[in-house]
């Protein structure tokens, strides 16, 4: 066997029945060793067989060892040509398929993927040739990405397999590759530029390759068509998907819109009631300052006429005792000039602290009603945020939302500030009114100490009448008399 295969790869002849006899005597592993390490100027058996089209010897060395067969196959000669690449070369479809086979299927696309020295692959070298049934042969073992992949490759000067097809003009291997692959695989693939700046068609058209020229150009314009169509497809698909997401939007903006008036709503119907309630506690406030008012006027009528009754009783109790008691008259005069400067600083003050209490009551009514004014303006405000906010999105809603939490916590600090200034008024009544009723009971203590020395100037004018009337205990000295506490 080692013979034959010497005398083969030398000589490129071989007898198959000579070759099937001595196959039949050696063991596979001897076989596959003696594959390995019998070549002629770097040329194996299997190498010979693929590049002289002997498809039948290439099979018959292969049956044995076809699941040992990888590291054979990966051989290459001199000028880095592997047996698949020489089997390419030739055009020999039926050669290239039995090597494929011989591989296994994880290294098939590397096998198809590996280059010659130039940086030319099988796909490459396929095209170039225009051998079509081993084009179709490669390509279609593989997927569609990996088809893609493959005629993407570049040599060493940037030439993809549509480039060697261009440059020899082979219409038939343009139409194999370009028909393998999407349109949009084929857009990218005729933009493809080489070292010297040329696509596909530009390199058909430099070397006056019309039909291929024309071929690649009809493709070129079938892509553009197509990738227009999908350009078309992917807007009406996107305007379709943005036409959902902004009628959910809409409704997601519509809901948070409604949810928002709705507490904003029941925040300002709340503010109201607070407001109302508040106006009603004014309105007490004004209705007891009221009476508190009338009744400190009815108090002040009745120790007026008490006082003008007493000063009446007084000047006839002066009248009466004019020229008996002097003493007691100036007494009377200072206590009644002492009472009536009292009585008017107390009038007085009371009218002061009635006076500062309207004026207060007055304040707290303007404040309620410009928190009233604010209140209104604040809503016509809050309505016209909430209009723009209808005609915007959640950006324009969280901005309305933070100003009208701001707003709102502003008119409740307002409120609160204005039940406190209500809660003053009502402590500055209570205060006044603890005053009044003291004054008053001091006024009303003085006025009866008063009737009590009235009364008892007029028990003393009764007795000193008396004792001026009995005729045996008078003692008087000429024109004199005598007072009977003297």
């Amino acid at each position: 066997m080692e013979g034959l295969l010497k005398k083969y790869v030398r000589e490129r002849k071989i007898e198959i029945s000579a070759l099937r006899a001595a196959l039949e005597s050696v063991q596979p592993a001897e076989l596959l060793r003696l594959l390995i390490t019998i070549k002629h100027d770097s040329y194996t058996a299997i190498m010979v067989s693929a590049e002289g089209a002997h498809t039948e010897i290439c099979r018959l060395l292969l049956s044995p060892i076809r699941r040992t067969a990888d590291e054979l196959l990966w051989m290459k000669e001199e000028h880095g040509y592997t047996a698949l690449l020489l089997a390419v070369e030739r055009g020999d479809s039926e050669c290239v398929e039995l090597l494929m086979d011989t591989v296994s299927d994880e290294r098939k696309y590397k096998f198809v993927s590996e280059k010659t020295d130039k940086g030319t692959t099988a796909i490459a070298l396929a095209a170039g040739c225009g051998s079509s049934k081993c084009l179709e042969s490669l390509l279609y073992s593989f997927s569609s990405l990996q088809r893609d992949s493959l005629l993407n490759i570049q040599n060493n000067i940037l030439n993809t397999p549509l480039h060697h097809a261009a440059y020899w003009g082979e219409t038939t291997a343009l139409k194999v590759m370009l028909g393998s692959v999407s349109l949009v695989t084929v857009s990218s693939l005729l933009n493809i530029k080489n070292s010297d700046k040329r696509t596909p068609l530009e390199e058909a058209e430099y070397w006056g390759k019309k039909e291929s020229s024309e071929l690649l150009r009809r493709w070129q314009l079938k892509s553009v068509l197509e990738a227009l169509d999908d350009a078309r497809l992917q807007i009406k698909t996107l305007q379709e998907k943005n036409d959902q997401k902004l009628t959910a939007l809409q409704r997601e903006s519509d809901q948070k819109i409604s949810t928002l008036q709705r507490e904003s709503d029941q925040k300002l119907s709340t503010l109201q009631k607070q407001t109302d309630q508040q106006a009603g506690a004014l309105d007490d406030a004004r209705q007891r300052i009221t009476t508190l008012q009338l009744k400190s006027d009815q108090k002040l009528s009745a120790l007026q006429r008490h006082s003008q009754q007493q000063a009446e009783a007084l000047d006839d109790a002066r009248q009466r005792i004019t020229t008996l008691q002097i003493e007691s008259d100036q007494k009377l005069s200072a206590l009644q000039r002492e009472s009536d400067q009292k009585f008017s600083a107390l009038q007085i003050e009371s009218n002061q602290s009635v006076s500062a209490l309207q004026r207060d009551t007055q304040q707290q009514a303007e404040t309620l009603e410009d928190a009233k004014q604010q209140i209104k303006t604040l809503q016509e405000r809050h309505d016209q945020k909430l209009s723009a906010l209808q005609r915007e999105s959640d950006q324009k809603y969280s901005a309305l939302q933070r100003d009208n939490q701001q707003k709102v916590s502003a008119l409740q600090e307002k409120t609160e500030q204005q039940a406190g200034a209500l809660d003053d008024a009502r402590q500055r009544i209570t205060t006044l009114q603890r005053e009044s009723d003291q004054k008053f009971s001091v006024l009303e203590r003085h006025t009866q100490q008063q009737a009590e020395e009235l009364a008892a100037t007029q028990r003393r004018m009764e007795q000193f009448a008396a004792y001026l009337q009995t005729p045996g205990d008078t003692n008087m000295t000429g024109n004199q008399c005598h007072h009977p506490d003297s």
